[in-house]
């Protein structure tokens, strides 16, 4: 019984004289061949519809991959917490005391007013991300309204 390296060497053999033929063929002998096939136009439409499809099948690979990267992140994170407006506004404002930052700003926006309340949570977390210390919350924080 012929081994699969055996039969590996045979391929790589046939290639290579398959490889021979056509380059030794003269530029008649190719064109003959290709009239036979169904011409030059069928050749490269042929062609252009396997590009098209080795373009769909990278970009759902593509795909593939960024979902699977993106529920890796989302199973890394940790938890959010999930904060009153008011607990939101207070952490936001004391963690913009003394920053350089808030000398830009407005004083209702270092106080977080104007601000939709579902959007709090996602800038306490986006601040977290950032590295922004906002710090557990104060004892006048932690009430529930």
């Amino acid at each position: 019984m012929e081994t699969k390296r055996t039969n590996q060497q045979k391929l790589w053999r046939l290639a290579g004289a398959l490889i021979d033929d056509v380059l030794s063929a003269s530029d008649e002998e190719i064109l003959a061949e290709l009239d036979e096939c169904g011409g030059l136009e069928a050749l490269r439409a042929e062609i252009a519809a396997d590009i098209e499809a080795a373009k769909g099948r990278l970009g759902r690979a593509k795909l593939a991959a960024a979902r699977k990267a993106v529920a890796a992140e989302k199973r890394g994170r940790t938890p959010r917490r999930h904060l009153t407006p008011e607990q939101s506004r207070r952490r936001l404002s004391q963690a913009l005391v003394g920053s350089p930052a808030s000398a830009r700003l407005t004083l209702a926006a270092r106080r977080g007013q104007g601000v939709p309340d579902e959007d709090l949570d996602g800038l306490v977390e986006d601040a977290s991300d950032l590295g922004i210390n906002l710090g557990e919350p104060t004892e006048d924080s932690s009430d529930s309204g």
